[in-house]
């Protein structure tokens, strides 16, 4: 006798790819219908069309503002690199450092 539990069935790929978008697509109907079907506050919550609306509108902005932030981001990871090579190599040049990094299995004798 085998105490190996059950294995579900393997699911089709397609299957991998449409739940989630079919959630997506729902979450969106969804989204529309209240929104618009139900008339809730359009401060509180705009609906997908007029966000689109206002993103194509504003585009200028929009871009400017992702530029400097994709700048602003890659100068933070260039300088976390740099300081993460050079303290990785004092670790590794000055053995205290390095063993108070990362301390050996070995007990002291």
């Amino acid at each position: 006798m085998s105490l190996r539990e059950p294995t579900a069935p393997a699911l089709p790929s397609w299957v991998r790819t449409a739940a989630p978008v079919g959630v997506g697509i729902l979450g969106l109907v969804a989204w529309v219908l209240y929104v618009d079907v139900a008339a809730a506050a359009p401060r509180m919550l705009p609906s997908p069309i007029a966000i689109a609306q206002e993103f194509v509108l504003r585009w200028n902005i929009i871009a400017e503002g992702m530029a400097v932030t994709a700048t602003n981001a890659f100068v933070g990871l260039i300088a976390g690199s740099l300081i993460a090579i050079a303290l990785a190599a004092l670790a590794a040049a000055i053995r205290p450092i390095d063993g108070m990094l990362a301390p050996s299995s070995r007990r002291s004798r």
